[in-house]
């Protein structure tokens, strides 16, 4: 009896295991409808409290990560863009390209500033070479020049003589250029300044010319020269000329005194080894 009963457990074990298939797990569509099937077979006359309740519950329900998912990819409400420039309030593109960065323009310029009141058409001459010892006079040409005009050099304030309506003069002194600059000239008038004045016009102190020569050697009375561009050598005694223009004034044996004889320009050139 025993064995006849232990021989059907058998039998109904085997037939479970090879016959029957897996047990069916819950699907996530089926969690997900179970409220949907509970709602349908919930009554459908409910108490105001009741369905407070139930929207209470619905709206702050968490959704599972699918679900989330599933709006965000369902979602087409457009991106709202906007680019800020450094410095600046964000703005968003007008015409909702998200790829367009749109920047205001700039604000319109304001109006132009007036010309000054007196107007300066000119200087002559336009430029003196620095070194010169001689004094020479400088003329200021214009317009609308006042009564009390006077010429400024750099700011300061110079000896003006007035010619006409048109015409100012200065003298300008050896010391007044003796270094290369460049200077501004302007008018104004003495009594108001503030508001008489012109623009600015420039008088330049160019650089003296230099010798173009080396002082290499004496020959007895003579100096001996070597001129740097042709590298060519010439002997020349005191009052002698290079190039037409440079004299020679004085000979020695450390250095050679010359004068620039358009401008009266004084140069001590040094003797120096012809390798230098």
């Amino acid at each position: 009896m025993l064995a006849f009963v232990g021989g059907l457990l058998l039998l109904i074990l085997a037939y479970q295991f090879y016959f029957s298939g897996p047990t069916p797990r819950p699907s996530l569509q089926a969690n997900r409808n179970q409220p949907a099937a509970n709602a349908k077979s919930a009554p459908t006359v409910q108490t105001p409290e009741a369905a407070e309740k139930l929207a209470a519950n619905q709206t702050t329900a968490p959704m599972n990560q699918e679900e989330a998912m599933k709006a965000m990819l369902e979602d087409m409400t457009p991106l709202n863009v906007s680019y800020s420039p450094k410095g600046g309030d964000a703005t968003v593109s007008p015409r909702g390209n998200i790829f367009e960065y749109y920047v205001p323009p700039p604000p319109p310029p304001g109006p132009p500033t007036p010309p000054p009141p007196i107007s300066l058409l000119g200087v002559s001459p336009q430029s003196a070479t620095a070194g010169t010892p001689r004094s020479f006079t400088l003329t200021i040409y214009g317009k609308a020049f006042p009564a009390d005009a006077v010429i400024f050099m750099d700011g300061s304030e110079r000896p003006t003589n007035r010619v006409n309506e048109t015409t100012l003069t200065t003298e300008m002194k050896a010391a007044d250029y003796a270094s290369p600059r460049n200077s501004t000239v302007e008018v104004k008038s003495r009594s108001d300044q503030t508001h008489l004045f012109s623009n600015q016009q420039t008088f330049v102190a160019v650089p003296a010319p230099e010798p173009p020569f080396k002082f290499i050697g004496l020959l007895g009375d003579q100096a001996i020269f070597e001129i740097n561009n042709t590298k060519e050598y010439v002997r020349l005694r005191v009052g002698g000329t290079i190039q037409g223009v440079w004299r020679i004034d004085a000979i020695s044996t450390q250095a050679v005194e010359v004068t620039h004889t358009q401008f009266d320009i004084k140069k001590n050139v040094p003797l120096q080894d012809k390798g230098r």
